[in-house]
């Protein structure tokens, strides 16, 4: 149908169910006409799977239609998934409930939406987190006792002999034991002809406690009552003897002091002791000297109311190619002033390593030896013989 811009076709009386028809061209006016009833050759539909039937008929009367009808063919068991098609429905178990059963007590009924209460019992808790159950074993502490019992002989007590665990460490048993204390036996003497046996000591009796315990299991007082009364010794072990001695060592055959020799007996005790000097002798000593400056070598004493006269024999070993050596007589009178009588009697080759002597001394003093090295420091040795004098002391120093 075409109309003109601008052009409008009124209707007449009786022209109900028609349409305004176009004449065909320009110049051509447009009729009412009654339409052609007719058929509907197709119609575009696409349907996937199998749920649905689709119909199409073409509808009658004055307004000519179209119905599209879709039908599903599946039974009131069956559903529809997602591609559309019929599936039979699964066969269900007809839930109810679930059953919370324990080790005792009566079995509960879970239905939907029951909270389930899973507590703890002795030493265990239970606790939830997220979709998590954690059951503990509660840390336990242990508290010990203790007992005291003396048992005397014959008596009894008791003890935890052993205990008895399960796989998992718990206690499941505990054993225990009555101890009886074996009765003791009393000490069996001895014999001539057997030895005793150990036990309880045979009780000692009022008026016993001076007594001894023998070995025939009798307390009495030993044969000799008096027991030690005198230790006798030999020197130089002392003793004054009785019940109660006091052992002493014996004072030696010299005064205390400091000795040049001493003199022992065969068990090692000093008996004797002397020094250089006394009442006369041999002594000999030595002395290092610096080159050039004078030393005391040695020194003689004697009272002014005795008199010295010995010999001296110097000797000079510090060189290894030659020595000096010399010898003196010297006397010094009674309450007879420096200088003594002194002579040289012999000497060793005279060298660059000779040494000059000296005697000084005076009536109160002695005489003193003084040697001075020349050429070298040196070692000078020496050996005095005095002269014996019964009265008077000497001294060597």
């Amino acid at each position: 149908l075409i109309l003109a811009k601008g052009l409008s076709l009124g209707s007449s009386y009786g022209t109900a169910g028609q349409v305004l028809t176009s004449g065909g061209g320009v110049n051509v006016a447009n009729t009412w006409t009654t339409p052609t009833t007719g058929t509907v050759e197709s119609v575009g539909l696409t349907h996937y799977g199998d749920a649905f039937v689709v119909t199409v008929t073409n509808g009658s009367g004055p307004n000519v239609g179209l119905a599209i009808a879709a039908k599903s063919g599946a039974a009131a068991t069956d559903y529809i998934n997602g591609l559309g098609n019929i599936t039979a429905f699964p066969t269900l178990d007809n839930y109810v409930d679930w059953k919370l059963q324990g080790d005792s007590g009566t079995n509960q009924d879970i239905t939907k939406q029951t909270v389930v209460d899973f507590a703890g019992g002795t030493y265990i808790t239970t606790a939830t987190t997220a979709d998590t159950l954690t059951i503990n074993h509660d840390a336990t502490s242990r508290t010990d006792t203790t007992s005291a019992d003396a048992p005397a002989f014959g008596g009894t007590f008791e003890a935890v002999s052993s205990i008895t665990t399960n796989g998992t460490g718990h206690l499941t048993a505990i054993d225990v034991a009555t101890v009886t204390i074996p009765a003791n036996p009393d000490m069996t003497a001895a014999s001539a002809g057997a030895g005793g046996a150990h036990g309880l000591v045979v009780p000692s009796a009022a008026g016993d406690q001076l007594k001894f315990l023998r070995a025939d299991a009798t307390w009495v007082i030993p044969t000799n009552t008096e027991g030690v009364t005198a230790v006798t010794a030999t020197a130089p072990i002392s003793s004054t003897g009785g019940d109660t001695p006091v052992i002493s060592h014996d004072a030696s055959g010299v005064s205390a002091g400091t000795y040049d020799s001493v003199t022992v007996d065969t068990k090692g005790h000093v008996i004797a002791g002397t020094n250089q000097g006394g009442k006369g002798g041999t002594f000999t000593g030595s002395s290092a000297l610096t080159d050039g400056v004078q030393g005391n070598l040695f020194t003689l004493t004697r009272a002014n109311t005795g008199t010295l006269m010995f010999d001296v024999w110097l000797t000079s070993g510090d060189n290894t190619t030659e020595s000096i050596c010399k010898r003196y007589t010297v006397a010094r009178s009674y309450s007879v002033v420096n200088p003594p009588y002194n002579k040289l009697i012999d000497t060793g080759p005279v060298s660059s390593n000779d040494f000059a002597v000296s005697f000084v001394g005076d009536a109160t003093t002695g005489v003193i030896c003084k040697v001075t090295p020349s050429g070298t420091n040196q070692t000078i040795s020496y050996t005095v013989i005095v002269g014996y004098d019964s009265v008077n002391t000497l001294t060597v120093s």
